[in-house]
C-alpha cells in the first residue's frame, strides 16, 4: 500500500502574514506616540526628569491648571491627594499628609511651606497668592529640609511662574457669574531686544457677596483682588542668564466667616462646631475687613562655575496686612450657656 503525504497548509498565508506584521508595527508606533511626555521638575534644585527624583511628589502643568479654571489654593488642593488648603479670617493653612499648622497667630511660621519661584512664603497670609500664569506647580510630600530649609516638615508646595518667551504671544480670559462675580486675566510675552525678553501678567477679581448682614445691611463675603506681575529675562552671556520678577497682589475682603468660641472660667476654648461657618458672620453686628498688600521682588541668575550650572535666587517678599473686625454691637447674651 502506498501512502501519499500531503503538505499541510500554512496557518498564515504570506499576504495575511505581511498585513499582520504591518498592523503590529503601526500599533507599536501608535503606542509610542500615546506615551506620556517626560515631566521635568526642579524639586532637587536642578532640572531633571520626575521619574529620576527620589521624592514622593506630584507635578501639575500650568496649562492643566488653566484648563480646569483653578485660581486659588483651595481649588488646587481639591484635586491633589493628601493635600488640604483651607481659608480662615486670619490666613490660609496648608496640610500635606495631615501635617501642617493652624491657629490665629499671624506671626507663626508654617510647618508645611509654600514657595513662589524658590522664594519662601512663610506666612499664612501669603498663601492667598492666585494661581495665575504658571508653568507648573510641584507638590513635595514629606520632610524637605535638605533642599528647602526649615519649616518643611510636612512638605512643600512650589509654584513656578511662566517665564518670558522669545516669540510674541499673549492671552486674555474673562469670567462673569452671579452675585457680581467678575474675573479678567491678561498675559503678554515676547522679545524686547535680541537679548532681553519680557512678560506681563495681570489679574482682577471681584465678588459682591451672596449673604446679607441683617444688622449692617452689607453683603458678604465680598472680595476685590488685583495682581500684577512683570518679568524680564536677559541673556547676558552664553553661560549667564538673569531673570528678574516683580509682583504685587492686593486682597480686600469684607465679612469673612469667623468661628465663635466659648469663654468659660476654665479657658477650654470650646467652639461651636455645629454652626455653619458661612453663616456665622451674618448675625454679627460688624463686618470683618481685611486688606492684604503682598509685594515680591525676585532675581534668579544662573552662570557657569567650574563647568557646572550654578543657579541663584534672591527674593524679598513683603506683606503689610491690615485686619479689622468690629463686633461691638453684638449682644453678648446672644449665645450663652447656663
Amino acid at each position: 500500500m502506498t501512502r501519499t503525504l500531503t503538505p499541510k497548509k500554512a496557518f498564515f498565508k504570506p499576504g495575511i502574514l505581511s498585513t499582520a506584521v504591518a498592523a503590529a508595527l503601526m500599533a507599536s508606533s501608535d503606542f509610542a506616540l500615546a506615551q506620556l511626555e517626560e515631566v521635568i521638575v526642579t524639586a532637587t534644585r536642578r532640572s531633571e526628569s520626575m521619574q529620576d527624583v527620589a521624592i514622593s511628589m506630584l507635578s501639575t502643568s500650568g496649562d492643566t491648571i488653566k484648563d480646569l479654571g483653578i485660581t486659588r489654593g483651595e481649588e488646587f488642593a481639591a484635586d491633589i491627594p493628601a493635600v488640604t488648603i483651607s481659608q480662615s479670617p486670619i490666613g490660609n493653612f496648608i496640610f500635606i499628609r495631615g501635617i501642617g499648622t493652624s491657629g490665629v497667630n499671624q506671626g507663626i511660621e508654617l510647618s508645611t511651606a509654600m514657595f513662589h519661584d524658590n522664594v519662601y512664603m512663610g506666612r499664612s497670609q501669603l498663601l492667598r497668592a492666585p494661581f495665575m500664569d504658571l508653568a507648573r506647580v510641584e507638590v513635595l510630600r514629606g520632610p524637605q529640609g535638605i533642599m528647602f530649609g526649615k519649616n518643611t516638615i510636612g512638605g512643600a508646595v512650589h509654584m513656578i511662574t511662566a517665564k518670558p518667551t522669545d516669540e510674541l504671544e499673549g492671552s486674555i480670559s474673562a469670567l462673569y457669574g452671579s452675585y457680581g462675580e467678575q474675573e479678567l486675566t491678561g498675559v503678554i510675552s515676547g522679545p524686547i531686544t535680541d537679548t532681553v525678553s519680557g512678560r506681563l501678567s495681570v489679574r482682577g477679581y471681584k465678588l459682591d457677596g451672596y449673604l446679607d448682614n441683617i444688622l449692617t445691611g452689607n453683603e458678604g463675603p465680598e472680595r476685590d483682588d488685583q495682581t500684577v506681575r512683570a518679568q524680564l529675562a536677559w541673556d547676558a552671556t552664553e553661560n549667564l542668564h538673569i531673570n528678574a520678577k516683580w509682583e504685587n497682589s492686593t486682597f480686600d475682603q469684607v465679612q469673612q466667616s469667623t468661628q465663635l468660641s466659648v469663654f468659660d472660667a476654665f479657658g477650654t476654648g470650646i467652639s461651636f462646631g455645629g454652626l455653619n461657618q458661612a453663616l456665622v458672620a451674618v448675625g454679627s453686628g460688624g463686618d470683618g475687613i481685611e486688606k492684604l498688600d503682598d509685594e515680591r521682588a525676585v532675581t534668579n541668575d544662573g552662570g557657569a562655575v567650574l563647568g557646572l550650572v550654578a543657579p541663584g535666587w534672591a527674593g524679598l517678599p513683603g506683606f503689610p496686612d491690615k485686619p479689622e473686625l468690629s463686633n461691638n454691637s453684638m449682644d453678648v447674651g446672644t449665645l450663652t450657656a447656663e
